[in-house]
């Protein structure tokens, strides 16, 4: 900044004469253009940071929201959370029928289908997968089908379950296909996701997290878990359906 002031001080000014004085050289242009360019340099990757921040506490707020659906879904379902009846190879928003967050009038507690849309996912990646499916277009309900959403569950949950049990998570990838984990005993307890360190909603810097208690919060990445033991055998994990 000293330079800068020192090179304003020489600033072309009228002399007794009415002439004016020494203009700038082209070298001093040059070293102004440069720290300027240096401290566009230092600044954008702090603006980056607060920008993503300001958009995972938004995506927070869907998952908040999409926390409430699920304690008014339980409320008239005998304490049972949404368990999002979709077949075992549709995925989370797209090629499922029922759509994922459209089965059993789930409409009917989550009112607007932006909430299943997180905005770090749609600022920062593109819109297509690698098969071609739409990732970043949201879709009003009845048309979920036709993009993925963002947000992916844990089923045959109970609102009476451990509160520290995971509830629902953010999809970890879009370029795989979706896995049942726990069916049959096929991942030991505790099991971690791996997130996508290109393709999740943040990259590998974590995910939004929903808790059996009803509170979200972010949990550090690379990974996502662990995930809730399954009851009859707590040796493994309970149906999980990563939806990716």
């Amino acid at each position: 900044m000293q330079a800068i002031r020192e090179i304003l001080r020489r600033c072309p000014k009228p002399s007794d004469s009415g002439r004016p004085t020494r203009g700038f050289t082209m070298i001093e242009i040059l070293v102004v253009i440069t720290i300027i360019a240096v401290l566009v340099a230092l600044l954008m990757p702090a603006y980056s940071q607060v920008k993503e921040r300001a958009l995972r506490v938004k995506c927070m707020s869907n998952m908040r929201q999409l926390g409430i659906a699920q304690f008014n879904y339980a409320s008239d379902h005998e304490g049972w959370f949404y368990n999002a009846g979709v077949g075992l190879f549709s995925q989370g928003g797209g090629n499922g029928n029922p759509n994922w967050f459209e089965s059993d009038r789930f409409t009917n507690y989550v009112r607007d289908s932006g909430v299943c849309y997180c905005p770090s996912k749609l600022a920062h990646n593109p819109k297509f997968n690698v098969f071609g499916f739409p990732i970043c277009d949201p879709k009003p309900f009845g048309h979920t089908s036709e993009s993925w959403t963002h947000y992916s569950f844990v089923l045959g949950m109970r609102d009476n379950f451990d509160p520290s049990f995971i509830l629902m998570f953010e999809t970890p990838s879009y370029n795989i296909y979706s896995f049942w984990y726990g069916v049959g005993g096929a991942q030991t307890y505790p099991f971690y996701v791996g997130l996508s360190s290109s393709d999740s909603n943040h990259y590998d810097a974590g995910s939004n997290v929903l808790f059996v208690d009803g509170h979200v919060e972010w949990q550090k990445g690379p990974n996502i878990g662990p995930f809730p033991p399954d009851y009859s055998n707590p040796n493994f994990i309970t149906h999980v359906n990563l939806a990716y």
